[in-house]
């Protein structure tokens, strides 16, 4: 969690922070970097990196959930997915990649922070929607359900790693797997028959 005094900041150094920290993670694997590249990166000095954030690993985590949106996640994401096909960038691709080779602790971290309660509360707010439609499966726990929604990722995570996915050119087909687990998979195991075909 960033220090108080990253948090007073205006918003546009926060994002300036932040866009430059998504940047140089992108670039080089978490254990790689070093403060000196930080601060470089930054343009903070060491005692003023120390001011808004406790190490590398809070300078990471802040930048990547203030760089997460969960705008995709429509109110209709687990009936009616969105199909977006798009190609990511190389920067994206490498993010995701350093993302996938993380520390087991940061990654841990990271699913089980901020993103589980941000989409948790999404998820839910769809599954209670269902549940009153008629549409979810009576014996469903909306509020199980939706934990397992949002903390899902880290487990796969965990997977394509001890399966040897996780290399650079495997971003896109482990994109390919998540998608297919969540808009399918998990989707046709909470709806009713009727309801999720």
């Amino acid at each position: 969690m960033p220090k108080n005094n990253y948090e007073l900041l205006a918003g546009e150094k926060r994002t300036a922070l932040v866009t430059a920290a998504i940047a140089l993670f992108s670039e080089k694997p978490f254990d790689e970097i070093t403060l000196e590249d930080i601060t470089g990166s930054l343009g903070l000095s060491s005692a003023s990196f120390y001011r808004y954030f406790k190490d590398k690993e809070d300078l990471l985590l802040t930048a990547l959930n203030h760089q997460m949106t969960y705008d995709e996640l429509s109110d209709d994401f687990i009936r009616n997915p969105q199909d977006t096909e798009q190609e990511r960038s190389l920067a994206e691709r490498k993010l995701v990649f350093h993302i996938r080779n993380l520390p087991p602790e940061t990654q841990r971290k990271l699913y089980f922070g901020k993103y589980k309660d941000m989409t948790k509360s999404v998820f839910l707010k769809e599954l209670l929607k269902l549940k009153y439609e008629g549409a979810l499966r009576e014996d469903i726990d909306p509020d199980l359900i939706a934990y397992m929604y949002a903390t899902t990722m880290y487990n796969l995570q965990l997977y394509f790693c001890e399966m040897g996915l996780n290399k650079l050119e495997d971003v896109e087909l482990c994109a390919k797997m998540i998608k297919t687990f969540y808009h399918s998979f998990f989707r046709h195991g909470i709806i009713k028959s009727t309801e999720a075909e």
